[in-house]
């Protein structure tokens, strides 16, 4: 009789001991306190509230809202709206606040080129405590079909080594002699210039026509494809680096066909006699101005 009531006794201090154990871990005021602020993308119609695919400039905007934490009841300071591409922070803009709720509408314009972005927004209050949301946006290329030559170079009328004349159809370069044969294909020359400096010019120009003789027997040339430029080009080094297979190639108002005083990383604008556009970027020139090496871009 007597080992029975040990027993006994044993599994009720021990169903004690249990039940202590569970309402400890349940105690409430153990848990930490959210003291942040909060914040939503809004769905609404005409707003993106998640990750979405856009063409290139296409225009966009989200709507948020952020609000104070109940808590806490720290007004909202501030809202960061950061802009990434390639681990990089291409915009950040500060919208200030200091009230306990808003709704903020941000408008964008999506990438110029194809890539991925994400766009992050962090409400922060007066207390410093943070929210932060994102969406990813991928840009695509809807436009024409291009192709690409590399590593072009070009040499002025005395140099040996490489020819001065460009078809962008084909992506040759031609000596003076090989151009006259091929006329109607090219529409670039290059040369250093006494005052201009590095240059680029269409066949037409006057001063490419003077500088490689171009009208002068028994080699005279009788097509002279008229190529125009616009330098600066609307688009920089990094723009042009970030062209794929497709483009939209801006609309095209230039008139020049020469260009001058060339650097590297300059970027041209140019039209063909057939219409067909493209972009030159300037990779490198050698010290004494002669000799150009280029890439191009244009339409296919």
């Amino acid at each position: 009789m007597k080992k029975t009531i040990k027993r006994f006794a044993f599994f009720i201090l021990a169903g004690s001991m249990i039940l202590s154990s569970c309402s400890k871990d349940d105690d409430d005021d153990d848990k930490p306190i959210n003291e942040n602020p909060t914040i939503n993308f809004l769905v609404e119609q005409g707003y993106i509230s998640s990750d979405a695919t856009l063409n290139t400039d296409q225009p966009f905007k989200v709507k948020v809202l952020a609000r104070e934490n109940p808590t806490t009841k720290k007004n909202i300071d501030h809202i960061n709206v950061r802009r990434i591409h390639n681990d990089q922070t291409i915009a950040d803009t500060t919208f200030d606040v200091g009230q306990p709720e808003i709704t903020l509408q941000v408008d964008f314009t999506s990438l110029p080129y194809a890539g991925e972005e994400n766009i992050e927004f962090e409400a922060v209050d007066n207390a410093g405590k943070k929210a932060m949301i994102s969406l990813k946006i991928t840009t695509i290329m809807i436009g024409d079909s291009v192709v690409s030559y590399t590593d072009v170079t070009l040499g002025s009328f005395n140099e040996q080594n490489f020819g001065s004349f460009f078809s962008a159809s084909n992506g040759q370069v031609y000596f003076i002699d090989e151009a006259f044969q091929n006329q109607d294909l090219i529409d670039v020359a290059f040369f250093l210039g006494t005052t201009s400096g590095a240059s680029l010019g269409a066949p037409s120009n006057n001063t490419v026509i003077d500088v490689f003789d171009l009208d002068q027997a028994p080699n005279a040339w009788t097509t002279f494809n008229q190529t125009v430029f616009v330098s600066p080009a609307p688009i920089d080094a990094t723009e042009f680096d970030q062209i794929g297979d497709t483009y939209d190639f801006p609309a095209f108002s230039g008139s020049d066909d020469l260009v001058t005083q060339l650097a590297d990383n300059d970027i041209i604008y140019f039209s063909t006699i057939d219409f067909k556009l493209g972009f030159i970027k300037v990779n490198a020139i050698n010290p004494r101005g002669d000799i150009i090496n280029i890439d191009v871009k244009v339409q296919k």
